[in-house]
């Protein structure tokens, strides 16, 4: 097995990898978003049952332990908006590990396509200079037949379509 062979497993082992880490990555976003969302649902129950206990007692509806209850309320908000506010560093550490995951992924994709890329492009390479050398070979052979008819032109010439595309190869380079 080649360098070039040994580089593309590893590219190639590195793309299910780093798909792995963004599943890992997107799972742990979701369920910290889930965690903040039922924090900010807590909250939202708290702050509708303190609206609807306010509206009663303004109603002229008392009850004993309103003010337990309100107090007991405010207490339990202050601490879940504590725990909102650290969920949603949490969220965003997590969105943070999303981004990274992505990017990660995506340069393993990179790197494999352009190692698979330069594979066969080498491997193109080397069909291409076992073809120029037949190619040679053949104008040699064809060279000779024509000096055995008394010399001159040979009876081949290559097409415009192949002359268009070997010109350009051929310019700046130091023969």
């Amino acid at each position: 097995m080649t360098p070039t062979d040994h580089a593309l497993l590893a590219a190639a082992e590195r793309v299910p990898a780093a798909e792995q880490q963004l599943t890992a990555a997107r799972v742990a976003l979701r369920d910290a978003e889930l965690a903040r969302d039922k924090i900010a649902a807590r909250i939202r129950e708290l702050d509708e049952a303190r609206t609807a206990i306010i509206a009663r007692r303004q109603r002229g509806e008392t009850r004993d332990d309103d003010g337990a209850v309100l107090e007991l309320n405010r207490a339990d908000h202050e601490g879940l908006v504590e725990l909102l506010s650290q969920s949603e560093a949490s969220v965003t550490a997590a969105q943070g590990s999303v981004q990274a995951a992505s990017q990660a992924l995506e340069m393993a994709r990179h790197a494999f396509t352009r190692l698979e890329a330069e594979r066969a492009e080498d491997a193109l390479r080397q069909r291409a200079e076992e073809l120029a050398a037949l190619l040679a070979a053949c104008i040699d052979e064809l060279r000779a037949e024509r000096g055995k008819l008394g010399g001159g032109r040979i009876a081949w010439t290559p097409s415009r379509s192949l002359m268009d595309r070997l010109v350009p190869l051929d310019l700046g380079r130091a023969w």
